[in-house]
């Protein structure tokens, strides 16, 4: 049988020979090895395993008899035991397979698991089960294997009954037994129980329930009553020496002592909820000196191992059980940590390491090894007992690898970008929540009243302490979030992002987190489902198919931010989408894993309700809750508390974190501020509106203030008014977050900015284009009689291909207005066909008015004396034609070529894409021979052929071999480069720098081949021409193919872009470094730096300015001539 990937199995049975024989199966191999204890006989073995417990608590003075010594006694640790252990059972080839097996981790494998087979019903291998296996050292590398999640150790069962994890749903329920009978030593259970209520027994994910009478019919009833997935014991456990039966000690009706075996108690328990068992033996529970009963004198820490082996092999998943007395610290704080990651159904032994590593924390520096006391006993093959209804099927590695760099720019953009940076005032207040069910479509009944039970505040407030992840939880994952302006909605957001991102680390299967901002949704066709791959794909560079494909199988979880943002004529339209969004996912799997957030007034005017299962409101700050802040602060913030007091509308907004955060900011440098708001109020009606911008106009101030001294290369005046451009940008294209890269040209101010616009990218661009086109034909005079002489051509290409350019995006605008209402990107939601249709009447458009300035250039100059010498002197322009229009027709794509910039950030090879150009590279090579072969045998029948001129017809059909297989190289190898999105930019503009360095690539990559293919073909296919020994020509003329390249490969957008800076710059809009602009501003806390984009800090700020900057506006018009 195959190893488990996962798993290093060490199975350990007796030998006839001295010590006992091992066999390991691992992922990377199998070996036999022997096991031979360092403790001579029974009697060092039991010296040591009585003075262990209090080794493993940091005592150090423990007498361990040294192998091979009569009477000497030596003073050893716990550590000591651990790599005595340790090399007794990994040595020679065992220990190089481990060490490749540990190799290989981080690589193949991602944990290895360390399973020992001791065979319970063995009496040869008994001892081995008294051994702490869980102290087991590396000297080597220093490190226990158990305080590793990487190499947890598991003592497994083989029990002939498969175990399938159900479905987990919180809260996590633990029935706590107190069994404290007459007769025994007295456990202090009690003070057990407080300490469990304050502490892992507060969680809001987890519900606790106590049995204090210790019965099994008492037991029995309520795990008939209830639904229980831990039974977590307090007690005593003894040993029955005469039967080798490990017994729990619990209690009789009448209060006394009652003894079950492991056995007697997995009959009652094998048939319930139970999925875990936890037997705590407390420090209390040792033997007395005298007095002591039977029963108190057979207690043993070891019974405990005895009963966990009999209830899993009894048909309990897992056992957890405890080696050695442990103190309150560490059974507290491995209890707590045990118990919070549980109900995140992770594998049972990575939550047992985590917690044993918890314990480690505490006691590092005493040297206590305490960590090492719990056992983990387990019949399960993969360590979960829980399937968490909200895992998904694992991708491939190729996705998974997408995946994580999509979790990445999740933490680093939003977490450490905006989270960390963002909270209002520090130290952060914890927000009151209460639940909203009104809120939601299924609260209102069909004649539109509430038709839930009135509920009491009290009922809707949420606990204290309750995660926001809880709280989605126990929602199914689709939660709405409200709150007024100011109280942390997006903070609340982002902190549940963080959650769920950390639920991802651990477990790979966890669906990912992904913010979007609604600002950018409008009314279109498009369903939301389209809408968040195109904003996956544009915002964080993911493939919009496999985006849409992710949210199908629910391996993205959609935080959706800012539906107060989206404009209020379409926000009933987003509610009903986002709800026909759910209702087709839910569909497909029953599942469908959102947030949303919004304003609580703006949403309470909607007419619409989202369909979820819950939504919460954050409550404004209490006056105690501000009070208890200021009074943080000392002295320093006294008076400010006064005036809140004395003026209740100030109190009412410093409710708010932000404006809380703003105030007492704006009265530690500027006390006078709260006076001028006065005088502000006194004489206008908007009292609150001014006060917001005035606090803000005051931090503003003060932030300049501050930084006075440093060098910085803009002053006041331009950083405000690139951020209220900024703020317009954001208004005019419904963003929230501006990327410099996306700068389209909508973002001029009127129609004859972009004129400008118009004529200066076309310009520059034909210009480029046209001179590259000039150098191919300057050359190819000297090797081909055929070609015009330079002097007559080098003018035309530098003035029709700008024309050209032109034209095609005059004719590209008028052709696709009639179908503006779609957004550039979505091209992808166009079926293949469509696709290709549109690409060929492109092409052919884009040729016919090429051929028409050609002609008329041709009648211009002079060519006009006969049809033979125009045709024979146009058939290079005209065959250059097609392959230039089609060029320039795909590399623009679906797009607008006048109204949209976009980016090649990235070149991939694809040869799936490559087979494809090829199809495409060999039809344009045979219309462009076409072109060629009608122009020179037109040419060959007329009289007027020009001098010099081959004749033949033979020469225009070796002419077919050379463009047909040029076409198939190119087309090959234009078609393999893919050009995609980068997956992880971090820096602003990036994806214009990827795009030069890009074209650059392709330029040389196509150049390379050009030289390559000419070397090949033409001295083959024109063995006496002047071109057959011109490696000069091939060399030359590859690199203008390569220069020609580089307009596919981005560098038309480049240009386009840097056109459009220009005019921004000479028309006073925007200055021409916009990146070192918002830098600054971000340095400046004006801004917040999202991965290679900029985003205001709050909405209160992007108000502020879109203000100033409309009212800047309504100043230039009505100073503007002609008003």
């Amino acid at each position: 049988m195959d190893a488990d990937p996962n798993v290093f199995s060490v199975r350990i049975a007796s030998s006839a020979e001295r010590g006992f024989a091992v066999e390991v199966d691992s992922p990377v191999g199998r070996c036999q090895s022997t096991l031979v204890l360092p403790w001579p006989d029974e009697s060092a073995l039991s010296a040591m395993l009585a003075r262990l417990p209090q080794a493993v608590r940091g005592q150090r003075a423990l007498e361990l008899v040294r192998p091979n010594a009569d009477d000497t006694d030596e003073a050893v640790d716990a550590q000591t035991i651990g790599e005595q252990l340790f090399d007794a059972l990994f040595h020679g080839e065992s220990l190089a397979l481990l060490s490749r097996n540990l190799d290989a981790l981080g690589g193949e494998l991602s944990s290895l698991q360390i399973r020992l087979h001791i065979d319970q019903a063995d009496p040869g291998v008994s001892v081995l089960n008294r051994l702490p296996w869980e102290l087991m050292r590396d000297r080597r590398m220093g490190e226990y294997l158990g305080l590793s999640n990487r190499t947890p150790i598991v003592r497994y069962l083989e029990v002939p009954r498969n175990y399938t994890a159900f479905a987990f749903k919180p809260p996590f329920r633990v029935l706590v037994v107190m069994s404290n009978p007459d007769g025994v030593a007295k456990l202090d259970l009690d003070r057990e129980r407080s300490l469990i209520e304050s502490s892992w027994g507060k969680r809001d994910d987890v519900q606790v329930d106590f049995l204090s009478k210790a019965t099994t019919d008492q037991l029995q009833r309520r795990l008939q009553g209830a639904t229980y997935h831990v039974l977590h014991f307090m007690g005593h456990g003894t040993f029955d020496r005469q039967s080798g039966v490990g017994k729990l000690v619990m209690e009789n009706e009448d209060g006394s002592a009652c003894l079950i075996s492991g056995e007697a108690l997995g009959r009652i328990l094998r048939d319930t909820s139970l999925r875990l068992v936890f037997l705590n033996a407390c420090q209390t529970a040792q033997v007395g000196a005298g007095g002591a009963s039977s029963i108190e004198s057979q207690m043993s820490e070891r019974a405990f191992s005895g009963v966990a082996s009999s209830l899993v092999l009894a048909g309990l998943p897992a056992v957890l059980a405890m080696q050695f007395p442990i103190s309150d610290t560490a059974a507290i704080a491995f209890s707590e940590t045990f118990y919070r990651l549980l109900p995140q159904c992770r594998p049972l032994e990575y939550v047992v390491a985590e917690a044993r590593k918890r314990v480690d924390q505490l006691q590092f520096e005493s040297g206590a090894t305490e960590w090492a006391t719990p056992v983990l006993f387990s019949r399960l093959g993969d360590g979960r007992i829980f399937e968490s209804p909200f895992r998904v099927t694992p991708l491939d590695d190729e996705q998974q690898e997408l995946l994580s760099r999509l979790t990445l720019k999740m933490r680093r953009y939003w977490i450490e970008g905006k989270l960390d940076k963002d909270i209002p005032i520090k130290p952060p207040i914890e927000l009151t929540k209460e639940l909203c069910p009104k809120a939601l479509d299924r609260a209102i009944d069909d004649y539109g009243q509430y038709s839930h039970a009135e509920t009491s505040d009290a009922e809707l407030l949420v606990p204290a302490g309750k995660t926001i992840a809880s709280l989605f939880d126990e929602n199914n994952r689709k939660l709405l979030i409200l709150g007024e302006p100011g109280l942390g909605k997006t903070i609340t957001l982002l902190a549940l992002v963080q959650h769920l991102i950390q639920r991802h680390d651990a477990d790979r299967n966890e669906p990912v987190p992904v913010v979007l901002m609604l600002s950018s949704w409008s009314q279109s066709k498009l369903s939301i489902a389209d809408w968040i791959a195109i904003e996956i794909a544009n915002k964080y560079k993911i493939p919009s198919r496999l985006a849409m494909r992710w949210t199908v199988t629910d391996h993205l979880m959609v935080m959706l931010d800012g539906l107060d943002e989206v404009p209020e004529e379409n926000r009933e339209d987003c509610v009903a989408a986002i709800n026909q969004y759910v209702a087709q996912q839910t569909d497909i799997d029953g599942r469908c894993f959102l947030a949303v957030c919004c304003r609580f007034d703006d949403y309470s005017r909607l007419t619409n309700r989202f369909t979820f299962d819950g939504a919460i409101k954050l409550r404004p700050l209490s006056e105690t809750q501000i009070r208890d802040f200021l009074e943080k602060f000392g002295d320093d913030l006294a008076e400010l508390q006064q005036i809140l007091d004395a003026d209740p509308q100030l109190l009412s907004e410093a409710q708010s974190p932000l404006m809380l955060g703003l105030m007492s900011m704006a009265y530690s440098n500027n006390p006078g501020v709260f006076s001028r708001w006065r005088e502000l109020a006194s004489s206008s009606p908007e009292s609150t509106h001014s006060l917001r911008h005035l606090l803000i106009e005051t931090y503003v101030d003060q932030v300049f203030s501050r930084n006075r001294a440093t060098p910085s290369r803009y002053g006041r005046e331009e950083v405000m008014n690139g951020l209220r451009w900024l703020a317009n940008q954001l208004h005019h294209q419904h963003q929230s977050v501006y990327l410099i890269e996306n700068l389209q040209p909508g973002s001029l101010d009127n129609r004859f900015h972009g004129f400008l616009y118009f004529v200066l990218h076309s310009l520059v661009l034909g210009s480029l284009l046209g001179g590259v086109l000039m150098g191919v034909w300057h050359h190819s005079e000297h090797v081909d009689p055929s070609f015009p002489p330079a002097s007559e051509t080098q003018p035309y290409w530098l003035v029709i291909t700008p024309i050209w350019v032109l034209s095609v995006a005059l004719w590209d605008w008028w052709w696709t207005k009639r179908d503006r209402d779609r957004s550039p990107e979505r091209i992808i939601s166009r079926s293949l066909g469509s696709r290709a249709v549109h690409a060929v009447f492109r092409i052919t458009s884009f040729y016919a008015i090429w051929v028409l300035l050609w002609m008329m250039l041709s009648a211009f100059v002079g060519q006009q004396d006969s049809e033979g010498s125009m045709l024979l002197w146009l058939s290079h322009p005209l065959s250059t034609g097609v392959t230039v229009a089609a060029m320039y027709a795909l590399a623009v794509g679906g797009r607008d070529t006048l109204q949209y910039i976009g980016a090649a950030e990235q070149l991939r090879w694809s040869s799936k894409r490559a087979m494809f150009g090829a199809g495409i590279g060999l039809a344009i090579g045979f219309a462009a021979w076409t072109m060629y072969a009608i122009s020179n045998w037109v040419g060959i029948f007329n009289e007027s052929v020009v001098d010099g001129v081959d004749q033949d017809q033979r020469t225009v059909f070796f002419h077919l071999a050379f463009y047909l297989p040029l076409g198939l190289v190119y087309g090959f190898v234009f078609g393999g480069l893919k050009m995609s999105m980068t997956e992880q930019k971090t820096r602003p503009n990036e994806g214009i720098m990827l795009s030069i360095n890009n074209s650059v690539y392709g330029g040389v990559v196509v150049g390379g081949v050009a030289i390559a293919t000419m070397l090949i073909l033409l001295p083959n296919l024109f063995p006496n021409s002047d071109w057959a020994d011109d490696w000069p020509s091939y060399i030359w003329l590859g690199a203008l193919t390569g220069m020609i390249a580089m307009f596919w490969f981005g560098l038309i957008d480049v240009v386009r872009h840097y056109c459009l800076r220009a005019i921004l710059l000479l028309t006073k809009t925007a200055p021409w470094h916009l990146p070192r602009l918002f830098d600054q501003a971000s340095d400046l806390t004006l801004l917040q730096k999202i991965g290679g984009g900029y985003i205001f800090r709050d909405r209160m700020w992007y108000d502020y300015f879109l203000g100033q900057s409309e009212a800047t506006a309504e100043s230039n018009d009505s100073n503007s001539p002609g008003r």
